[in-house]
């Protein structure tokens, strides 16, 4: 998955894929989020690339279970904190609310 230094500096918890598998999200006990275009052509060398990584939404923890949105928006847990929705492209992290019962493609308004 890229270059020993451009990834996750521990272990990764979880990942998710987007529906056309070109897009990966990876979390890791350091705290990250990080995406990844996996859309890579091997025959020429090709490496993925991290498209952006984005801090978890409660300091001193970090995601342990990931499911995306066709959407692009990310269900993620925080280790004993709760269920958040992550937009990946625009890195904002919403808690789930008691009481919300959209779907994924909705998350709650911070």
């Amino acid at each position: 998955m890229g270059h020993d230094d451009q990834g996750h500096k521990t272990a990764v918890t979880a990942c998710a894929f987007n529906a056309d598998s070109t897009r990966m999200v990876t979390s890791s006990k350091d705290g990250l989020l990080i995406v990844w275009d996996i859309a890579v052509r091997y025959k020429l060398n090709e490496d993925t690339k991290i498209v952006r990584r984005i801090p978890c939404a409660v300091s001193g923890r970090h995601y342990s279970r990931l499911a995306l949105s066709a959407l692009g928006v990310l269900a993620a847990t925080v280790d004993g904190a709760g269920m958040f929705f992550v937009d990946v492209e625009t890195c904002v992290a919403s808690p789930l609310t008691a009481g919300w019962g959209g779907g994924l493609a909705q998350p709650s308004e911070q």
